[in-house]
This record gives C-alpha cells, structure tokens and sequence, in this order.
C-alpha cells in the first residue's frame, strides 16, 4: 500500500524481466541449437529445430515487458486487467494466428511458428496502454487513499 514501494519494486520486476527474457533472446539468435538439445541428441532432429526456434523466440525480448505489466496487476489489486492480459495473448490472439496464418504462407509450419512472436508484439503493445491508465490512476490522491484503505 505504499506507491513510492510498489514504484520500485515494479522497476525491479520490469528490469530483471526484460534482461531475462533478452538472455532467451540472444541465445536463440545466436546459438538456436542450445534449445533443442536440451532435449534431444538426435542431430537431425536439433537441426531442424533450430530454425523453430529463432522464429518462435523472435520477440521474446519484450514478453520480459509484458509479463512483468501482467504480475504488476495482480500485485496492485487488479487480477481481471492481468487475467485478460494472459487470455489476450494465448487465447484470444494466438490459438486464431496459428489458424489464420497457415493461409497466408506457403510454408505452413512457418506459419505456426511465426504465430508466438506476432502473438507477443500484439500483447506487449496492448499492455501498454493499460500500464499508461495506472499510472494515471496512481497520480491520482484518491486512487492512492483507497489503495491505502485496510
């Protein structure tokens, strides 16, 4: 119930979330193997997987920024904005886009792959907005004094 605490502590949260999730990032644009053979030997099998893997992580780098906006909300009080926010990108956009997008690629598991990081652009840019309303909220004094209530 502390705004300058929740502040920080979601500075932390955003920071380390966005450097973790960048570590993925790097490592499946640069050494796209590492995944896939976490879980197999077969040589086939890592090599075709690899090229899964450097477009199904494409934009991992911001799921860092849209997860930590989602924990955030559940955090302050607001489980509905950060339940939607989870349905929004897995259910809501993506099971459609790996239906969807088969029709406009000729390589059709292209095209399922390439559904997760369209999946995670369209959910960091619409948590966006959501994260400008709290800050508004938070500006607000009666906002912050009900937040304060027991």
């Amino acid at each position: 119930r502390n705004l300058k605490r929740v502040k920080e502590a979601f500075r932390l949260l955003f920071i380390s979330a966005v450097c973790s999730s960048s570590v993925i990032w790097l490592i499946a644009v640069f050494v796209p193997r590492f995944f896939p053979s976490l879980f197999s030997g077969d040589a086939d099998l890592i090599a075709y997987a690899s090229w899964a893997v450097r477009i199904y992580l494409g934009m991992a780098f911001v799921m860092g920024a849209q997860m930590s906006c989602q924990q955030t909300f559940v955090a302050i009080g607001e489980a509905k904005i950060s339940l939607f926010l989870a349905l929004f990108r897995k259910i809501i956009v993506l099971i459609p886009l790996i239906y969807l997008l088969p029709n406009f690629f000729a390589d059709k598991v292209f095209a399922v792959f390439l559904a997760e990081p369209v999946a995670d652009t369209l959910a960091a840019t619409g948590t966006t907005p959501l994260l400008r309303k709290l800050r508004k909220l938070s500006q607000r004094t009666d906002w912050v004094e009900q937040q304060s209530m027991p």
